[in-house]
Protein backbone atom coordinates (compact mmCIF):
# COMPACT_ATOMS: atom_id res chain seq x y z
CA UNK A 1 0.00 0.00 0.00
CA UNK A 2 0.95 3.41 -0.46
CA UNK A 3 0.39 5.84 1.42
CA UNK A 4 -0.98 6.01 4.70
CA UNK A 5 -4.28 4.66 6.37
CA UNK A 6 -7.69 7.23 6.17
CA UNK A 7 -8.41 9.41 9.04
CA UNK A 8 -11.52 9.18 8.39
CA UNK A 9 -12.57 7.52 11.68
CA UNK A 10 -10.39 10.38 13.63
CA UNK A 11 -12.37 13.36 12.44
CA UNK A 12 -16.28 14.42 12.21
CA UNK A 13 -18.38 13.66 9.70
CA UNK A 14 -18.43 16.33 7.08
CA UNK A 15 -22.32 17.14 7.13
CA UNK A 16 -22.34 17.00 11.35
CA UNK A 17 -19.87 19.99 11.29
CA UNK A 18 -20.78 23.74 10.84
CA UNK A 19 -20.92 25.44 7.60
CA UNK A 20 -20.33 29.17 8.25
CA UNK A 21 -22.82 31.70 6.55
CA UNK A 22 -20.78 34.22 3.73
CA UNK A 23 -20.98 36.90 6.32
CA UNK A 24 -20.05 34.63 9.50
CA UNK A 25 -16.65 32.81 7.31
CA UNK A 26 -15.10 36.98 6.84
CA UNK A 27 -16.39 38.40 10.09
CA UNK A 28 -14.14 35.43 11.78
CA UNK A 29 -11.23 36.18 8.63
CA UNK A 30 -11.82 39.60 10.01
CA UNK A 31 -11.33 39.49 13.17
CA UNK A 32 -8.31 36.82 13.02
CA UNK A 33 -6.71 39.62 10.58
CA UNK A 34 -7.28 42.30 13.31
CA UNK A 35 -6.02 40.10 16.24
CA UNK A 36 -2.96 38.85 14.29
CA UNK A 37 -2.30 42.51 13.77
CA UNK A 38 -2.08 43.59 17.04
CA UNK A 39 0.08 41.53 18.25
CA UNK A 40 2.99 42.18 15.48
CA UNK A 41 6.27 43.86 16.50
CA UNK A 42 6.43 47.46 15.43
CA UNK A 43 8.74 46.94 13.44
CA UNK A 44 7.13 44.21 11.14
CA UNK A 45 6.00 45.71 7.68
CA UNK A 46 1.93 45.61 7.84
CA UNK A 47 0.52 43.24 4.97
CA UNK A 48 -1.52 45.00 2.51
CA UNK A 49 -4.22 42.75 3.64
CA UNK A 50 -3.87 44.10 7.45
CA UNK A 51 -3.86 47.70 5.98
CA UNK A 52 -6.68 47.11 4.06
CA UNK A 53 -8.89 45.49 6.96
CA UNK A 54 -7.49 48.09 9.12
CA UNK A 55 -8.89 51.14 6.87
CA UNK A 56 -12.41 49.90 6.30
CA UNK A 57 -13.19 46.96 8.36
CA UNK A 58 -17.10 47.41 7.27
CA UNK A 59 -15.91 47.43 3.59
CA UNK A 60 -13.35 44.20 4.06
CA UNK A 61 -16.23 41.91 5.80
CA UNK A 62 -18.51 42.79 2.55
CA UNK A 63 -15.83 42.02 0.21
CA UNK A 64 -14.61 38.91 1.70
CA UNK A 65 -18.68 38.20 2.29
CA UNK A 66 -19.47 38.60 -1.86
CA UNK A 67 -16.33 36.06 -2.57
CA UNK A 68 -17.10 33.64 0.03
CA UNK A 69 -20.93 33.40 -1.58
CA UNK A 70 -19.36 32.75 -5.18
CA UNK A 71 -16.72 30.42 -4.32
CA UNK A 72 -16.80 26.69 -5.99
CA UNK A 73 -15.81 24.68 -3.23
CA UNK A 74 -16.95 24.26 -0.06
CA UNK A 75 -14.45 23.71 2.78
CA UNK A 76 -15.03 22.08 5.80
CA UNK A 77 -11.91 22.60 8.63
CA UNK A 78 -11.58 20.22 11.28
CA UNK A 79 -10.63 21.42 14.40
CA UNK A 80 -7.90 20.46 16.50
CA UNK A 81 -10.28 19.53 19.27
CA UNK A 82 -12.68 17.87 16.89
CA UNK A 83 -9.65 14.99 15.89
CA UNK A 84 -9.78 11.96 18.15
CA UNK A 85 -6.28 11.02 19.20
CA UNK A 86 -4.44 8.41 16.56
CA UNK A 87 -3.37 5.54 18.73
CA UNK A 88 -1.30 3.99 15.99
CA UNK A 89 0.74 7.32 14.86
CA UNK A 90 3.77 7.60 17.21
CA UNK A 91 3.88 11.16 16.05
CA UNK A 92 1.41 14.08 17.20
CA UNK A 93 -1.26 15.98 14.83
CA UNK A 94 0.37 19.31 15.62
CA UNK A 95 0.96 19.56 11.42
CA UNK A 96 -1.69 18.00 10.21
CA UNK A 97 -4.77 19.64 9.16
CA UNK A 98 -8.22 17.97 8.38
CA UNK A 99 -10.23 19.31 5.94
CA UNK A 100 -13.33 18.11 3.59
CA UNK A 101 -14.52 19.33 0.71
CA UNK A 102 -16.61 19.15 -2.36
CA UNK A 103 -17.70 21.13 -5.30
CA UNK A 104 -21.12 22.84 -5.12
CA UNK A 105 -23.09 21.90 -7.29
CA UNK A 106 -21.98 19.58 -10.17
CA UNK A 107 -18.89 20.76 -12.22
CA UNK A 108 -19.07 19.44 -15.45
CA UNK A 109 -19.83 15.74 -17.22
CA UNK A 110 -15.57 15.40 -18.02
CA UNK A 111 -14.31 13.55 -15.73
CA UNK A 112 -11.17 15.24 -16.73
CA UNK A 113 -12.62 18.44 -15.83
CA UNK A 114 -13.51 16.82 -12.44
CA UNK A 115 -9.96 15.94 -11.88
CA UNK A 116 -8.49 19.71 -12.49
CA UNK A 117 -11.23 20.56 -9.57
CA UNK A 118 -9.86 18.18 -7.13
CA UNK A 119 -6.33 19.09 -8.44
CA UNK A 120 -7.46 22.73 -7.63
CA UNK A 121 -8.93 22.44 -4.55
CA UNK A 122 -6.68 20.39 -2.98
CA UNK A 123 -3.90 22.72 -3.47
CA UNK A 124 -6.18 25.07 -1.62
CA UNK A 125 -4.73 23.92 1.66
CA UNK A 126 -1.32 22.72 1.22
CA UNK A 127 0.45 26.40 2.21
CA UNK A 128 -1.25 26.80 5.12
CA UNK A 129 -0.95 23.76 6.74
CA UNK A 130 2.84 23.76 5.88
CA UNK A 131 3.20 26.96 7.82
CA UNK A 132 2.01 25.39 11.00
CA UNK A 133 4.96 23.37 11.26
CA UNK A 134 6.69 26.76 11.51
CA UNK A 135 4.56 28.45 14.42
CA UNK A 136 5.52 29.85 16.56
CA UNK A 137 8.30 31.44 14.41
CA UNK A 138 6.00 32.09 11.59
CA UNK A 139 2.23 32.26 10.95
CA UNK A 140 -0.06 32.87 8.06
CA UNK A 141 0.13 37.07 9.37
CA UNK A 142 3.52 37.01 8.31
CA UNK A 143 2.70 36.39 4.53
CA UNK A 144 0.93 37.90 2.31
CA UNK A 145 0.96 35.76 -1.09
CA UNK A 146 1.32 32.03 -1.02
CA UNK A 147 1.44 29.66 -4.27
CA UNK A 148 2.79 26.55 -4.45
CA UNK A 149 4.98 25.95 -7.16
CA UNK A 150 5.02 21.82 -7.67
CA UNK A 151 2.20 19.85 -6.13
CA UNK A 152 1.47 16.66 -8.30
CA UNK A 153 -1.08 14.43 -8.00
CA UNK A 154 -1.51 11.19 -10.19
CA UNK A 155 -5.21 10.37 -11.18
CA UNK A 156 -4.68 6.65 -12.09
CA UNK A 157 -8.57 6.05 -13.27
CA UNK A 158 -11.12 9.00 -13.96
CA UNK A 159 -13.70 7.01 -15.67
CA UNK A 160 -17.62 8.38 -14.16
CA UNK A 161 -17.92 4.53 -12.24
CA UNK A 162 -14.66 5.32 -10.62
CA UNK A 163 -16.20 8.45 -9.15
CA UNK A 164 -18.70 7.66 -7.57
CA UNK A 165 -22.43 9.72 -6.52
CA UNK A 166 -21.53 10.35 -3.43
CA UNK A 167 -22.54 13.76 -1.88
CA UNK A 168 -18.88 14.03 0.31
Amino acid sequence: MHGKPSPIDLVPAPESMHAPTPEQYAQTIYQRIVKASESQKPEKKVPAIVQRARANGEEFVRSLSEEFAVRPIDFRYVSHEQVKSDVGSARGTKYRQYVWFKAHGTISSDPNTNAMALAYASDHNLLSTSVRSHEPEWSLSDISVMVSLDHIIYFHDVSPSSIGDSNW
